[in-house]
């Protein structure tokens, strides 16, 4: 997801929770730790947290586009595939605009294939996927894998220098994971 990309209003979150309250909830309803996943989303800025949630995230399966938007269930068509592929889990990622900084199309292309060919190689089942925010200001191409854990898909966003991934499991809600923060730059002297 990139900064900056597009000014718009939007509905504001009013499913009476805050997005903490809801992180933190979610994360103990799981066994998670809800104190590193509040620090993990409190560390980035409110304005991109908030485009996390004001996004549709759309995978292109055999039945169609299926949307998928944060908290929401995880739709009956993304439920039916998992059961079809054997799968407990899926999760969106992207390897476009590392901590969300723009980057050349080339280097966002580089990252893209060499996502692919990591999933490929552990010969894990992906599906086209698209990020796309409510007011029309960006869009961004994933990917939709399925079969990974919780932790292995925090790991993998974090090793492609994503802010977060979309994660959700059989007949549970959509969520957002937090993934490791930048590294904090050196200065020479």
């Amino acid at each position: 997801m990139q900064r900056g990309s597009g000014s718009c209003v939007t509905a504001t979150f009013t499913s009476g929770y805050s997005r903490e309250a809801l992180v933190r909830e979610r994360a103990q309803q799981m066994g998670r730790n809800p104190d590193e996943l509040v620090a993990r989303m409190q560390a980035l800025p409110q304005d991109l947290v908030r485009a996390y949630f004001e996004t549709s995230y759309s995978v292109h399966v055999q039945a169609g586009e299926c949307v998928l938007r944060i908290p929401e269930p995880v739709p009956a068509a993304i439920n039916e595939l998992l059961e079809a592929r054997q799968a407990a889990s899926w999760t969106i990622i992207t390897a476009v605009n590392p901590y969300s900084q723009p980057v050349s199309a080339e280097e966002n292309t580089r990252r893209s294939e060499l996502l692919a060919e990591l999933l490929t190689l552990h010969r894990l089942q992906t599906f086209p996927a698209t990020g796309k925010s409510d007011c029309g200001g960006w869009e961004e191409e994933s990917l939709c894998v399925l079969g990974l854990t919780y932790n292995m898909a925090q790991a993998l966003g974090s090793a492609f220098q994503q802010n977060a991934v979309l994660y959700g499991e059989k007949d549970a809600v959509v969520e957002l994971i937090f993934c490791a923060q930048r590294p904090a730059s050196r200065v020479s002297r």
